[in-house]
């Protein structure tokens, strides 16, 4: 399940290239390259479908575009570092590895999501920090518990070949992710707009009952 069918199909072809001009004849039965290759492309799609229809969902729920962008960016930055954590690790970019960042795109959108939610709720920067510091631990707490849940996936790929591989993606993704929602998004998703709002409301107030 880790080899590059893709690969060795091309080569393939090539020595089968330099056989046709020796014009020997020969009967191609099977191509699992071939086949690999379309599987491929139709989880590519649906991983794309499954990145548009998040990055759709996300403004139902929150109406700042800084909180709209942050959320959205984390997953691309989550698929490109989790491609370059794989090949540092030796896995190829297959159908199953494909198919764990399609899942993976389902999870690693909530942690961001829980940030912007209760950077709306704070109502200072002081109240936003200790709010970040009780959510981290959830949040740290909840990605791992999730990682426990495909750990026993790890073992099964001599039973269900390429389970391992979606299985690794899967966390990997996940760590990035909550990485990336720890380190950067508490940078941008709050705004003290909202606190001199607030502040504006309450200077206005008092003069309002002080006249009164």
């Amino acid at each position: 399940s880790e080899g590059n069918a893709a690969k060795i199909s091309r080569e393939c072809k090539n020595i089968l290239a330099e056989i046709d001009e020796s014009k020997i004849s020969y009967t191609k039965l099977y191509d699992i390259g071939e086949e690999q290759r379309k599987l491929i492309d139709s989880v590519l799609f649906s991983l794309l479908q499954s990145l548009l229809c998040i990055i759709l969902i996300i403004p139902i729920f929150f109406k700042r575009k800084r909180i709209i962008i942050s959320i959205a960016a984390i997953l691309p930055f989550s698929i490109l570092w989790t491609l370059g954590i794989l090949r540092i690790m030796g896995f190829i970019v297959n159908q199953h590895v494909l198919a764990g960042m399609s899942i993976a795109l389902g999870l690693i959108a909530d942690g961001a999501a829980v940030l912007s939610e209760t950077a709306e709720e704070a109502s200072s920067k002081a109240d936003f920090f200790i709010r970040m510091k009780n959510v981290f631990v959830s949040l740290i707490g909840s990605t791992f518990t999730t990682i426990i849940v495909f750990a026993p996936l790890f073992p099964l790929d001599s039973i269900v070949p390429g389970v391992k591989n979606i299985a690794v993606t899967i966390c990997i993704m996940i760590l990035v992710s909550l990485v990336l929602t720890m380190g950067f998004v508490p940078c941008f998703i709050y705004s003290e707009r909202k606190e001199r709002r607030e502040n504006n409301a309450r200077k206005k107030f008092a003069i309002l009952q002080s006249k009164i």
